[in-house]
């Protein structure tokens, strides 16, 4: 990273100050963690939109710092927006739902009983939980997460006091998150039609479900495949 001159939406790298508030490290600090990751994330092509070494620590480290979605990430880095046409076009690719940037679900994770406030675990199961609300993309990778609410909270609510919420209300983002019909309809999450009574509804319930299927099953894997909260002792 260079502190040469920035895009109006991006980072100022010369003012030492910026970057500690968004990025929680200083240019040296940056840059050490750059040459330790470079193996792993150099571009081995020469395309001319592919993010360098040193941008995508930076979002990384945006992300861990704030907890924003990528897009609004993505935004505010300058990165170029054929890098969101691309999750654009995979999504569109699993079930020919146009402009979608991802999908949003909550998993609950089962814990042992609380000691404290052991009632608002409960979930309508009838078992203890936390309620874990998950935003993933068409590479099943997790773009964003909110894990701090008791199994009985409805993921609506979830949704509504959530930074992500917050931002996309303000910040419009460029594109929709598909969400099921637990959770509102808005100008970018898009649910299915309660009950499809026309051939295009029909076809968009379709579309809607297809692209939804396999990012949905992120939050599956993770609650099935990590079993440590399930063995941890009372909490």
């Amino acid at each position: 990273v260079t502190a040469k001159g920035s895009t109006p939406s991006a980072p100022n790298l010369s003012n030492s100050t910026q970057l500690y508030n968004r990025f929680r490290f200083g240019l040296d600090d940056i840059n050490y963690i750059a040459d330790l990751v470079r193996p792993q994330l150099q571009c081995r092509t020469l395309l001319s939109h592919a993010l360098t070494v040193e941008e995508q620590v930076l979002i990384a480290l945006r992300f861990y710092a704030c907890g924003t979605f990528y897009e609004v990430i993505a935004e505010s880095m300058g990165v170029h927006r054929t890098t969101i046409a691309k999750v654009k076009q995979k999504f569109f690719l699993l079930g020919d739902m146009p402009n979608a940037i991802g999908v949003i679900d909550c998993t609950h994770v089962h814990i042992p009983p609380p000691r404290q406030s052991e009632w608002e675990y409960v979930n309508r199961k009838g078992r203890h939980s936390i309620n874990v609300q998950l935003v993933g993309d068409a590479d099943l990778a997790i773009t964003n997460c909110v894990v701090r609410w008791p199994g009985s909270v409805h993921d609506a609510r979830i949704f509504r006091e959530s930074r992500l919420f917050t931002e996309f209300q303000t910040n419009r983002p460029d594109g929709v998150i598909l969400a099921d019909s637990a959770y509102p309809l808005l100008p970018w999450v898009m649910t299915p039609f309660p009950t499809a009574n026309t051939p295009s509804q029909m076809r968009y319930n379709n579309a809607h479900g297809r692209t939804r299927s396999m990012p949905n099953n992120t939050g599956l894997y993770c609650a099935t495949q990590y079993r440590c909260p399930s063995q941890s002792p009372p909490l």
